[in-house]
C-alpha cells in the first residue's frame, strides 16, 4: 500500500513516468484498479498479444479476504479496505481465513524437498514413502473444492491483469498496435 500512496502523491506532484514494468498485489488493502490508473500516467501500455508492454498491475484476491475484499457488502469500496474485485476462491464461506493463503505455485501431491526427493512433514528425507502434502487439501479447500469463479485456471491465487479504466491519450488498450 506504501507503494501504491507514494505513487499517487508523486503523479499528483507532476513527476511521472517513473519506470514501473510490473506490480503484483495478493489480497492487497490497495485498490488495484486505481493504480492501474496512476499507471497511465506513468507510460502504461498494453495490448491483446503484445509481448512488450510498459506497466502493468496485477491482483489476486480471495473471494473472502477481509483486506484485499471485504465479504461484508456495505463495506466493499475502493475507500474502505482494498475494494478489489475477487479474481478466484472457494465462495460463501465467512468463517475462511483466505489473507495468508496465496500459492505462487499449486502445491505438490506429495512432500518433496527442493530436489524432488521425498521429505516427511518434518522435512527429513523418506527414501520410497511418499507423504501426502497437507498444503496441497488447504490450497483446495481455499481455491478450489466450492462454489468460484476463479480467473486463472492453472493457479487460481496468483495474480490476473488489471487493466486502467482511464485512457492514455492517443492509446487504445485492447487493439493491436499498428
Amino acid at each position: 500500500m506504501t507503494a501504491s500512496n507514494a505513487l499517487q502523491y508523486v503523479n499528483n506532484h507532476s513527476i511521472t513516468e517513473i519506470p514501473i514494468r510490473e506490480a503484483r498485489f495478493y489480497g492487497t488493502a490497495t485498490n488495484v484498479p486505481r493504480f492501474a490508473d496512476q499507471l497511465v500516467k506513468n507510460d502504461y501500455r498494453w495490448w491483446e498479444g503484445a509481448t512488450n508492454y510498459g506497466s502493468a498491475a496485477y491482483s489476486a484476491v480471495h473471494y473472502t479476504d477481509f483486506v484485499g475484499r471485504t465479504p461484508l457488502i456495505g463495506f466493499r469500496s475502493p475507500y474502505i479496505i482494498g475494494g478489489n474485485a475477487p479474481t478466484g476462491g472457494v465462495e460463501d464461506r465467512w468463517f475462511l481465513y483466505s489473507h495468508s493463503s496465496y500459492f505462487r505455485e499449486v502445491p505438490t501431491k506429495y512432500l518433496v524437498d527442493d530436489r524432488g526427493r521425498n521429505i516427511d512433514a518434518n522435512g527429513n528425507l523418506t527414501g520410497n514413502i511418499k507423504n501426502d502434502n497437507p498444503y496441497l487439501e488447504d490450497f483446495e479447500s481455499r481455491w478450489v473444492k466450492g462454489k468460484h469463479h476463479n480467473q486463472n485456471t492453472i493457479n487460481p491465487s496468483i495474480p490476473v491483469l488489471v487493466r486502467p479504466s482511464k485512457a492514455r491519450e492517443g492509446v487504445h488498450y485492447h487493439e493491436t498496435p499498428h
